[in-house]
């Protein structure tokens, strides 16, 4: 039976999984902020940034797992200011995103009013702290911005100077000139999603750009399973008529770099594991895939904090696995162990 395209959920999972890995290290935010601004980029201290646990903020409603919020240094002359960046992933366009984020923005303030008089901190010195808003764009319908509040709202020209305002950094994807998209792993990355829709002859010239550019950063912490989340998108995005296609750009590439070698084979690995040739994957396996991959990389993640990075043969055997409570089982294990094969002895 012919392979049909992959339902859109299932894809939409490795988009998710994709810009989860690049954003939950700041680094990667300071790359997409430079798309839009590189002086902003430049304004704040990514060493000390912590990404802030939405749940413990009580955001669960306020965000999806997608969106970002990280606390962070702003070191512009001599001020060391703290502040918050809330970074917005949209897949379509949101008239009320404004409202939305002035209304996250005031649960945050409220939050954070509460921690400093808990703490006991006199009235005087009590302050709010800016929020930053950002607003990735991905998807493919017309969206040129954020609203402002007086747009949401009936109100007469002599009175808007009475509507809050605020300014939202906003990077429509999808507008962006594909061929600025480079010089980091953010850009690189974006670049591909930016083609995934083009022609099958501009396909493969991105995907090869991309991975050629990688190879420059082969030593930087995570790229591994960056690459192996454009592989899944580029291998499950694009029709099987251009499957050999790529994988002679795959091949190309490992012969300009070797380095990408274990990196591209335990991308297609993964993604051949879960939506095999000839094989018509259906809406619910292909969402309950999706989510195993994403358990595989959390156990990955995790692990490599735990007990340090994982031999080719380590992923090999962890990708092998099929059972999502396997691979949530091993999760919970990684504090009682010292090793990669003291945890894969228990599996």
């Amino acid at each position: 039976m012919k392979k049909t395209s992959q339902p859109v959920d299932t894809v939409r999972e490795f988009h998710d999984r994709l810009l989860q890995l690049l954003f939950e290290n700041p680094l990667r935010i300071k790359e997409m902020i430079a798309i839009v601004d590189s002086t902003l980029a430049e304004m704040f201290d990514y060493s000390s940034a912590e990404l802030l646990n939405r749940s413990q903020l009580g955001l669960d409603l306020a965000l999806t797992e997608t969106d970002i919020l990280i606390k962070i240094a702003y070191i512009e002359g001599n001020q060391d200011v703290l502040i918050y960046i809330l970074l917005e992933n949209q897949t379509t366009p949101d008239r009320w995103m404004g409202y939305r984020i002035l209304d996250t923005s005031t649960m945050i303030w409220r939050r954070e009013l509460s921690r400093q008089r808990d703490e006991g901190i006199p009235e005087s010195e009590q302050h709010l702290v800016l929020i930053l808003p950002i607003v990735l764009y991905t998807g493919k319908r017309k969206w040129d911005g954020v609203a402002n509040l007086t747009e949401l709202m009936n109100v007469p020209d002599a009175l808007t100077r009475y509507v809050p305002t605020f300014q939202t950094l906003f990077l429509n994807l999808q507008k962006t000139d594909i061929h600025s998209l480079t010089g980091s792993l953010s850009a690189l990355a974006l670049k591909l999603l930016r083609a995934e829709d083009e022609s099958s002859e501009v396909f493969m010239q991105v995907l090869e750009e991309v991975l050629t550019e990688i190879g420059t950063f082969s030593q930087v912490h995570g790229v591994d399973r960056i690459v192996e989340s454009l592989l899944l998108i580029a291998y499950h995005r694009r029709p099987e008529n251009e499957k050999e296609l790529l994988y002679n750009t795959f091949n190309k590439a490992v012969t300009l770099d070797a380095g990408l070698e274990e990196m591209i084979n335990m991308g297609m690995t993964i993604a051949e594991r879960y939506f095999e040739d000839g094989m018509e994957i259906g809406f619910a396996k292909g969402k309950e895939e999706g989510k195993l991959v994403s358990e595989l990389d959390t156990l990955l993640s995790l692990g490599e904090k735990l007990l340090g990075k994982p031999s080719k043969k380590v992923k090999t055997s962890i990708s092998s696995l099929n059972d999502a409570s396997m691979l949530k089982s091993l999760m919970m294990r990684l504090p009682d162990v010292s090793s990669w094969d003291e945890l894969l002895g228990t599996a």
